[in-house]
């Protein structure tokens, strides 16, 4: 009888055990999950100011506060012309 007492104190702590350990994995899984989604996050964020930056670059910035055309024989900057009448 001693050594089923045994048994049966020994079998409690393993399912005791078995149900920390099982409590810990899911821990960790959704703390996994959770780093997995805000790294696809970033990753996508990263994509986004990367393709933002290279049109960026391309973009002539005076061209784009400066309209400079040309009126006949006058050039102009944003409607104003230049040269003499």
């Amino acid at each position: 009888m001693d050594k089923l007492n045994d048994f049966q104190t020994m079998r409690d702590k393993l399912i005791s055990e078995e149900h920390r350990f099982w409590s810990k994995f899911k821990e960790q899984e959704k703390t996994t999950s959770t780093l997995q989604d805000e790294s696809s996050q970033l990753l996508n964020k990263l994509s986004m100011l990367k393709k933002m930056y290279e049109r960026l670059e391309k973009t002539t910035f005076i061209n784009e506060v400066f309209e400079i055309s040309s009126a006949g024989e006058f050039g102009t900057i944003s409607g104003f012309r230049l040269g003499k009448n």
